[in-house]
């Protein structure tokens, strides 16, 4: 077992020792620059991306992990995944087509190709892998759990004769400007 200085660290050493699985299966994994950080485009439910060497300066992959990941195992499986967009990158594919499907499935991928998991056998491996790699550097990210609340910097005003209309103001244009009139009514709107 070995210890990490950090996790790009832990996650350089987890390509060397999954690249060994892609070999046994005639695949070689290139260069790749991985890290944990959040997808392009922000997207919540998206856990990994790897991002072909014709977008990088220095012509290397870029992959990320998702900082919302902890578990040891899951990131092995993701990066699994992502593993096999570079080996398709190389090739000049994209996406998760049949290319990508043939590869995953070799290795050990099941399920949906756009949210791959690892089958039992994989799943063993990486157990094995993540054993050999030692503890994982990283505490999860929540950044819900961070982000302010909005909720007070705004009012929510309402048709004073019970027409159904509401608008949202935010206090200081409430303090400034007073409410403004209901469309519907001309008549003040007050805070709901």
């Amino acid at each position: 077992m070995t210890n990490h200085i950090n996790r790009e660290a832990w996650l350089k050493a987890a390509v060397a020792e999954l690249s060994v699985l892609f070999q046994r299966e005639g695949y070689d994994v290139p260069d790749v620059h991985v890290s944990i950080g959040w997808p392009h485009g922000g997207r919540s439910n998206t856990i990994g991306q790897c991002f072909p060497g014709a977008a990088s300066a220095d012509s290397v992959g870029h992959v990320f992990i998702s900082p919302i990941l902890s578990d040891p195992i899951r990131i092995l499986d993701v990066l699994t995944h992502e593993l096999v967009h570079a080996i398709n990158h190389a090739a000049g594919e994209t996406g998760h087509g049949k290319c990508f499907k043939t590869i995953a499935v070799k290795v050990g991928l099941t399920g949906k190709m756009t949210e791959t998991v690892a089958g039992e056998t994989l799943k063993g491996e990486l157990t094995q892998v993540a054993e050999s790699l030692g503890d994982f550097p990283h505490a999860a990210l929540s950044p819900v759990a961070n982000r302010k609340s909005r909720s007070g910097r705004s009012v929510k005003l309402e048709c004073a004769s019970g027409e159904d209309y509401q608008v949202s103001i935010s206090k200081a244009r409430l303090a400034a400007y007073g409410a403004p009139k209901c469309p519907c009514c001309n008549a003040v709107m007050e805070e709901a």
